[in-house]
């Protein structure tokens, strides 16, 4: 599967993970609407 997709979009996914697990172990977002703009904020970024 990896194979037939393209290179660039495997790096996006790739890049998505790293930065939902950044945010899951920082211990510095207090409350949801951090979250929620995190959220938004990849959102924008990835698509």
């Amino acid at each position: 599967m990896l194979t037939i997709m393209e290179k660039g979009r495997i790096k996006s996914y790739f890049d998505l993970e790293d930065e939902c697990g950044k945010v899951a172990y920082d211990n510095s977002i207090k409350n949801l609407k951090e979250i929620d703009d995190f959220i938004k904020g990849l959102h924008q970024k990835f698509t």
